[in-house]
């Protein structure tokens, strides 16, 4: 009999969200060995994090995170069992939140220009002010679960989180990739996302994912940081659209 999966987002203030954000991280530290090329930050710099400050990441205010877990028996507590990947979700913003990453890195010679903004992120409809804009990004699953749809299943459960927020308004979700990865660009295509024109820096990643703070002080003198070369991929949605 095939594993079965279930896809859960977690609550950050339930009844023990201690211990789900100390799972998440174990989640992740076991993401950072088998794949450290896929994330902004290192195995080394988040094993020694304290228990305490992995509750304050999970809690962070416009992040979701979403889990999937084996489900041997319908019963079991998915909370227990055997966590197979995860994703978080970033949202609900603004227009201008949206774009404060690409505004807000690098010097003039490197920033978008508002035009090259307006044509990559199009505002989603003619009145903008009732859009609402999502970021997903640290989509993965362990090697040991990969070739069974768990991509698709975490991605399917972070679209019906922004449907239920954003039913009576347009949406637009937006995923940074790796340039090369076309397996993945391709996962996200049969699942209704299109890839934009223009790119982006893996600074300017990081800053959507994570935050300004996790930019290093020299970032804007290494190349790696500031070549665009990143796939910007967008999901729209329309107002009460299911």
């Amino acid at each position: 009999m095939a594993d079965s999966y279930t896809t859960h987002v977690l609550d950050a203030n339930g009844s023990d969200p201690q211990h789900l954000a100390v799972k998440s991280a174990l989640l992740r530290l076991a993401g950072l060995l088998q794949s450290p090329d896929s994330f902004s930050s290192t195995y080394d710099e988040e094993v020694s994090m304290t228990d305490t400050k992995r509750l304050v990441m999970l809690r962070r205010p416009k992040r979701t995170t979403i889990v999937v877990a084996r489900a041997e028996d319908k019963n079991d507590d998915w909370t227990q069992a055997d966590w197979a990947g995860q994703v978080t979700l970033l949202g609900p913003f603004t227009r201008a939140e949206y774009l404060a990453p690409y505004l807000e890195t690098h010097d003039d010679k490197l920033r978008l220009s508002a035009s090259d903004l307006n044509t990559t992120f199009d505002p989603v409809s003619a009145d903008d002010s009732a859009a609402v804009y999502w970021h997903m990004t640290a989509l993965y699953v362990l090697k040991d679960h990969r070739r069974r749809g768990l991509g698709d299943q975490l991605c399917r459960k972070a679209f019906e989180v922004i449907h239920e927020y954003t039913k009576n308004v347009g949406s637009e979700l937006r995923i940074v990739i790796k340039p090369g990865n076309g397996i993945v660009a391709r996962m996200y295509e049969r699942l209704g996302f299109e890839t934009k024109e223009g790119r982006s820096t893996l600074a300017e990643a990081i800053v959507a994912s994570e935050g300004a703070a996790a930019l290093p002080p020299d970032y804007a003198q290494k190349e790696a940081f500031c070549k665009r070369s990143g796939l910007i991929m967008v999901k729209r949605s329309g107002a009460n659209e299911k």
